[in-house]
């Protein structure tokens, strides 16, 4: 199957973009992420959600971060859809990726306010949930740790969908 027709089946089948609803697309610039965007913005017309584009420049690697910020700020722009960018440094003091996780899911949160009806798209694809299961099972998790993450997920009153998850890269 195409990966057009699969994602919008998975779209339609998880209910989250309803009618109204709006999409805040978490896009780092990797081609997972704008492979979502693209996908997303070709299925909003047929199922009615908004989309809007979250980019975190966290300053890490000089003009190639700026140069993520200005790709994705310019696909915004091409499909006509809402941007948004943060500029913030992970902490020096913790964990670089809990930090930058932190800063993301602080930042989707704030979006996520505007909307009375919102959830959180990512592109999270198989490789990343092998690699999620690998690394909690690395760390000793337990049965909830090894599960990986979930299609469809709350974080507090945020909503979260990975509808990607069930594809590979190739």
């Amino acid at each position: 199957m195409m990966l057009y027709p699969k994602i919008k089946k998975r779209l339609i089948e998880s209910a989250a973009l309803a009618s109204g609803t709006a999409a805040i697309v978490g896009v780092s610039g990797g081609v997972d992420s704008m492979v979502m965007l693209d996908l997303l913005c070709r299925c909003r017309e047929d199922l009615g959600f908004d989309i809007h584009v979250a980019h975190v420049n966290y300053g890490l690697r000089g003009r190639d971060s700026k140069g993520d910020e200005d790709l994705v700020r310019n696909a915004a722009s091409s499909y006509g859809v809402k941007f948004s960018a943060l500029h913030k440094k992970p902490s020096k003091k913790e964990n670089l990726q809990d930090s930058a996780r932190d800063i993301r899911r602080n930042f989707f949160s704030k979006i996520s306010r505007m909307y009375s009806s919102c959830v959180v798209v990512l592109g999270h694809n198989m490789e990343d949930q092998v690699e999620t299961v690998l690394f909690h099972m690395l760390r000793g998790s337990g049965i909830d740790g090894i599960s990986g993450m979930r299609e469809l997920s709350a974080n507090g009153l945020m909503r979260i969908l990975r509808p990607m998850l069930s594809v590979t890269r190739k």
